[in-house]
């Protein structure tokens, strides 16, 4: 593998994640694979609609995006609206010198180095885990493999079907059977 080469947002495949939705805007995700030679693999999804990453002119348009869930806008208000709706942490509201920005809390853009740990953080609500999936099945033994018994004719058949070839040999003895490739010809 060439060490310089690194890949910049290949939509990934993997079926862990499919259909996971934003919190905040409830949209689809279409989560995306980097991978570099020098920070590794990382999925991650521009979709995520929450004030992380952005930087605001006033605190009214940061609370404006923060209290948005699923994709409807003031549908938390106040302090509710200050906890991540991902890991239920309080986000902090912090100057910096273009504005507002907010501290703390998870976004579908914020680089995970595994598809399972992304697929859990995005599954993730109030801090509370997806149900868990259903572990596979393990067999303790190996299933026991129904075998065919080879077909057995018993003697009184083959009798029975001899004398029934004998007897079709028999009456068609002077006979003459002619195949016609394509079929008998039409009289005409």
């Amino acid at each position: 593998m060439n060490s310089k080469l690194t890949v910049v947002g290949a939509l990934c495949r993997d079926p862990r994640l499919t259909g996971l939705v934003d919190a905040y805007s409830g949209q689809v995700l279409d989560v995306r694979l980097t991978v570099s030679p020098r920070a590794g693999v990382a999925y991650y999804a521009m979709e995520g609609g929450g004030p992380q990453w952005r930087v605001f002119a006033d605190v009214a348009s940061l609370m404006a995006c923060a209290s948005r869930r699923n994709g409807v806008d003031g549908a938390v208000q106040g302090a509710e609206a200050l906890k991540c709706p991902y890991t239920g942490e309080e986000l902090k509201i912090v100057k910096r010198g273009a504005g507002f920005v907010v501290e703390g809390g998870w976004n579908p853009r914020l680089p995970q180095p595994g598809p399972g740990e992304f697929a859990r953080m995005a599954k993730m609500r109030n801090g509370v885990g997806a149900a868990k999936e259903a572990a596979p099945v393990v067999f303790v033994a190996e299933p026991e493999v129904p075998t065919e018994k080879p077909f057995a004719v018993d003697d009184a058949v083959l009798e029975v079907a001899d004398k029934a070839v004998h007897k079709a040999r028999k009456a068609a003895k002077g006979t003459t059977v002619v195949q016609v490739p394509g079929g008998v010809p039409a009289k005409g």
